[in-house]
């Protein structure tokens, strides 16, 4: 009996050394532009804007197109949107809510510090899905 709970802490401590509690390393453009051509090595990115602490990261292409990287537990996840993949944006305080048709990240966030910033990219959104939100 005395045994099991040794094995749980050893369980525990093994998963937390090999890096079962790490998560992914705040994003930067460099990390951000060769995790996005990986996934998608025909991108060409115009512009980057990384959003609250380094959290996630969006961009635009040269044909209009939004490609999103974000930290998901302990993984990154990309996405690349076209017109018409976008269902809806909500502004929630510092927060934009993009909705897709993605069901596996129906909802992404994305936390902004300069208001500006975050409306310039609700507006972006917006002309994705073709109306008004």
């Amino acid at each position: 009996m005395i045994i099991a709970p040794f094995g749980v802490v050893a369980i525990v401590s093994l998963t937390w050394f090999f890096g079962g509690l790490k998560r992914p390393a705040k994003l930067d453009p460099e990390g951000a532009t060769r995790r996005l051509l990986q996934d998608f090595p025909l991108l060409r990115i115009a512009d980057w804007t990384i959003t609250g602490e380094g959290d996630a990261a969006l961009t635009r292409d040269d044909q209009g197109r939004v490609a999103a990287i974000a930290r998901f537990g302990d993984r990154l996840i990309t996405r690349l949107w076209s017109k018409g993949e976008i269902s809806n944006v909500e502004s929630v305080d510092n927060t934009l809510v993009v909705s897709t048709h993605d069901y596996k990240a129906p909802d992404m966030h994305f936390a902004f510090d300069d208001a500006e910033q975050q409306s310039a990219w609700r507006k972006t959104f917006i002309s994705m899905i073709g109306r008004p939100a």
